[in-house]
This record gives C-alpha cells, sequence and structure tokens, in this order.
C-alpha cells in the first residue's frame, strides 16, 4: 500500500542527484545551513530524505514503473473487455440468423435491427389503459 522505500541513500546522495543545497532548503522550508549540516552528518531527519527522495532520479523512477505497471494491467483489461464485446456480438450475429420465431423477447429487433432508442413493445395494450397512444407514438418514432 505504502510507496515510501524502507531503506533511502544517505541525504548527501539525495542532495548530489537533486539541486543545490539553496533550492532544497526552499523546498524543505528550512535554511541552507540545516541542508548543509544534514549532508555533513547524514543525520537529515527521515521526512525531509523522504520528501527529498520523491524528486530524485530513484523516487521519479519508482513513480514511472508504477504508471507502466497500471497502465499494462489497464491495457489487459480493454483487450480482455473488446475480446467479449467480439464474443457477444457474434452470439447476436448467430442468433439473428436464426430467424425470427415468434418468442416473447422478440422486441429485441425491428425487421432484424436493433431500434436505436432501446427495446420495442410490439404487442399492443389493454384497451383503455391510457399508453397505448404512448406506445403507437414511439414506434412511429423508430420507422
Amino acid at each position: 500500500m505504502f510507496k515510501a522505500p524502507t531503506r533511502l541513500p544517505h541525504f548527501q546522495t539525495l542532495l548530489d542527484d537533486t539541486a543545490d543545497a539553496r533550492r532544497v532548503a526552499r523546498y524543505l522550508d528550512v535554511t541552507e545551513n540545516t541542508v548543509k549540516r544534514w549532508a555533513k552528518t547524514g543525520n537529515a531527519p527521515r521526512m525531509a530524505s523522504l520528501a527529498l527522495f520523491w524528486e530524485t532520479r530513484w523516487g521519479q523512477s519508482l513513480l514511472d514503473c508504477d504508471a507502466w505497471n497500471r497502465d499494462q494491467i489497464r491495457i489487459g483489461l480493454v483487450a480482455s473487455l473488446q475480446a467479449k464485446v467480439a464474443t457477444l456480438e457474434a452470439k447476436i450475429a448467430h442468433l439473428v440468423e436464426l430467424g425470427n420465431f415468434g418468442a416473447a423477447n422478440d422486441p429485441l429487433f425491428v425487421n432484424g435491427v436493433a431500434p436505436a432508442n432501446g427495446p420495442v413493445r410490439l404487442w399492443p395494450r389493454a384497451a383503455g389503459s391510457g399508453s397505448a397512444q404512448h406506445s403507437d407514438r414511439y414506434l412511429r418514432t423508430l420507422r
């Protein structure tokens, strides 16, 4: 879960890989003398070393590697879903080829074509239900 490294390079190594002490001091919100003292003694607070680590080539490399791995997982997922869609489309095409046998779920297709607005009710509604006119209007929009 945590991406922070358990072992960090010496603070001077981190400092050498990033920038000069003045810029690091501004970045860490400490004085330049403090940064120089940490580099000389190697006793920088872990939080300062961690903050500086993510700015080095090692920290950036770790982030790039994580991003690449996530991208590869998503590429595989997309390929898998595209294959599933192709399989389902082939099954639907096969079922359409079989013909119209008047099944209860026939309203999925009108003359062998799926309507753009979704499924259509093709059977008549009960007289006086109030929705028969709405259904007729809906069918006219599909033609």
